[in-house]
């Protein structure tokens, strides 16, 4: 996965309801948008490089992060460096919807 987008949850919990997943991922597509249901205010990012590049998201080292966008954040960047060189970069761009998150139970 690359995205778990939530409603205001902790890193450290299970994708809720309110989750809004993108399994698919193409290494050759540099550029997501994801739209996120009313009242998100943080998006949860997982990364997972399989070369062994040291990842950052939102310019932080890690392969997780919990990117505040309750100020209108209009990009997160992920970013892959193998050998102190940047290798990929990739560009999520959320967007909070005026629809609220339909619970699936």
């Amino acid at each position: 996965k690359l995205i778990i987008a939530d409603k205001g949850l902790d890193i450290s919990c299970p994708p809720s309801s309110f989750a809004v997943s993108r399994s698919a991922f193409y290494s050759a597509v540099t550029e997501y948008a994801v739209d996120l249901p009313a009242g998100t205010t943080h998006v949860n990012v997982m990364a997972t490089s399989f070369s062994g590049a040291t990842i950052k998201i939102g310019g932080t080292p890690g392969n997780m992060n919990s990117i505040d966008i309750r100020g209108g954040l209009s990009s997160i960047t992920i970013t892959l460096e193998q050998a102190g060189a940047v290798a990929s970069t990739y560009t999520l761009s959320p967007n909070v919807t005026r629809a609220e998150a339909v619970d699936a139970s």
